[in-house]
């Protein structure tokens, strides 16, 4: 995803194109043309609908049930991502690819925001990578877009023209050794030993 924003396609149309400006490091604005609006508009309404039941069930402090939410929310992104593919569509419609690129620099930043609960380290660093300032419209963020039963707040998130930093690594790779001994410590082979003695 950051890459995409960082670096350019090698056949890009035109460096003056809305589509090219996504690859200067920055978000791209949202063209709000016709073709853009109900392509854009069907994902942010799957997503809302899973953020507002995702809301309710943790001030509910149904916590499992919220994580398992948040999960369906970012394989929404992942399902919007694959099959819009910008780094392609930039190439035949500039300015979809920037409206989509858009939509889904937002609705990443809330996906974000939405599992900082479960794991605040990942979120920290797509902050840092997303050059997201903490103040105090972000810390109410979530209360900001789940009030008004509105789904284009979203797109309020990260304004057009927003720099992202150059990407690095969020997860470190685990070795084939480390792999191999968390088989052994958490496979669950002992507690099968255990039960065939008794």
């Amino acid at each position: 995803f950051f890459l995409i924003i960082r670096r350019p396609p090698r056949s890009t149309p035109k460096p003056s194109s809305a589509a090219s400006d996504v690859y200067k490091g920055q978000v791209p604005e949202f063209t709000n043309d016709q073709e853009s609006v109900p392509y854009c508009d069907e994902c942010l309404k799957e997503i809302y609908a899973e953020f507002v039941e995702y809301v309710k069930l943790m001030e509910a402090v149904k916590i499992k049930d919220g994580l398992h939410k948040a999960m369906v929310i970012s394989s929404i992104c992942n399902k919007y991502m694959q099959k819009w593919e910008p780094w392609k569509t930039a190439k035949v419609n500039p300015k979809l690819a920037s409206s989509a690129m858009n939509t889904l620099s937002n609705v990443f930043i809330l996906l974000c925001a939405v599992l900082e609960p479960f794991i605040p380290t990942f979120s920290s660093k797509i902050y840092e990578m997303c050059n997201w300032k903490r103040g105090e419209r972000e810390e109410t963020l979530l209360g900001y877009i789940y009030s008004g039963n509105d789904f284009k707040k979203i797109l309020t998130i990260i304004p057009k023209g927003h720099s992202i930093q150059e990407p690095f690594p969020v997860f470190r790779e685990i070795t084939a050794e480390e792999i191999e001994a968390l088989k052994k410590k958490y496979g669950g082979g002992h507690i099968q030993q255990q039960s065939i003695k008794q």
